[in-house]
């Protein structure tokens, strides 16, 4: 029996724009009807995207509001995208879950209760991720997947100008023009005098992190804009150079594109301790994380919640938003930039080590077990 087309929920972690992307590039390859939850910046990317049939504003932080907004009736699975906010309402309700964590390496253990309420489980590779996997016991491991990004069909022939990317750059404690002025630091780093980098100059981010940068006095030397994410991926093939904050998804983009790729300091938590990870893996000289640069930041906050983290991130970049610091960054930028021949070797076998893009391993999965219920 041929079976009907899957109805799909789709719930993506609302902190950031990586866990939305690598949701979408497992909707590029399912065949169903895919509604997403939105909430915050995820909903910049979600609401205009083709693989997204509709979406439900919902704060998908909350089971409460979950309750109120979304008739569960309407849906077959859903697939869950490192939030784990509403596993349990999904469970009681019995909605098959298919979960990915994206960020599984970090945290103080993976035991929660969705590792055993998902039909199938899956994570994103990365350092760390095999070593931790080995010491967990659950009653079926879950599937490591490569990197969860889209890529360009084609590459762009001719590259030119510096696309800098910095995510959506908002989250529930992170708020840009209030307690975050991220984006204006980066144009003070980007538009340095020590820096001579190809024009234009683009800024990718968040709607909020957009405004907020349009405040700086440097504004008018860049264009700023929030991209849809097939936009982004079709500009980062056609830009010269690619520099961003070391998040997981924003730097997977950048190696699989095989162009010029420069690190910025990170802007939170996981952020913090995703660029530890890659300058230890050579991809980057050190001395651009805020333990480097902050000569006051406390390291005790490496080792907390991830909120406790972000707020001595938060109080770290505001302590190093001098012009001191900004002529640190930008010299430690042209370096990158001038060295990058020596770090291409460690960056192709980082892309090795992380493997094929695997959104469409996670599709076939939730194809498979959809079929198996039409036998």
């Amino acid at each position: 029996m041929k079976p009907p087309v899957l109805r799909l929920l789709c719930d993506s972690n609302p902190m950031c724009f990586g866990s939305t992307s690598a949701m979408l590039s497992v909707l590029d390859f399912v065949p169903a009807e895919s509604t997403a939850l939105v909430n915050g910046v995820t909903a910049e990317l979600l609401a205009r995207d083709s693989v997204v049939d509709r979406t439900i504003s919902v704060n998908n932080k909350s089971p409460e509001s979950m309750q109120r907004a979304v008739d569960f009736e309407d849906f077959d699975a859903v697939l869950v995208v490192s939030n784990q906010s509403n596993i349990a309402l999904y469970a009681d309700v019995g909605l098959p879950i298919f979960f990915v964590d994206v960020l599984y390496w970090y945290g103080p253990h993976k035991q929660q209760p969705v590792w055993s309420l998902a039909e199938r489980t899956f994570i994103q590779n990365f350092p760390g991720v095999f070593d931790r996997l080995e010491s967990q016991v659950y009653q079926e491991p879950p599937v490591i997947v490569g990197p969860l990004i889209r890529q360009a069909a084609v590459s762009s022939p001719g590259r030119k100008g510096t696309l800098i990317q910095i995510g959506g750059a908002r989250s529930r404690w992170i708020r840009p023009g209030d307690n975050s002025l991220f984006s204006e630091q980066v144009l003070s780093w980007i538009c340095h005098q020590e820096l001579n980098l190809p024009q234009p100059l683009t800024l990718a981010c968040g709607k909020d992190a957009g405004k907020a940068a349009q405040h700086s006095h440097l504004a008018d030397s860049i264009h700023i804009d929030s991209f849809a994410y097939d936009d982004f991926i079709s500009k980062l093939q056609q830009t010269a150079v690619y520099i961003t904050t070391p998040g997981q998804g924003a730097v997977f983009e950048g190696l699989a594109a095989g162009v010029d790729l420069l690190f910025l300091p990170p802007q939170n938590a996981t952020q913090v301790l995703q660029l530890a990870i890659y300058e230890r893996a050579g991809l980057v000289a050190e001395g651009l994380n805020l333990t480097a640069l902050d000569p006051l930041f406390d390291h005790s906050a490496l080792e907390a919640s991830e909120e406790q983290l972000t707020m001595e991130v938060l109080r770290s970049l505001n302590r190093i938003n001098t012009p001191e610091v900004a002529e640190q960054v930008a010299r430690h930028l042209r370096f990158q930039y001038e060295t990058l021949n020596q770090v291409h070797a460690v960056r192709r076998a980082f892309i090795e080590f992380i493997g094929s893009p695997g959104g469409s391993l996670v599709a076939e999965a939730i194809h498979r077990w959809w079929c198996e219920q039409w036998m």
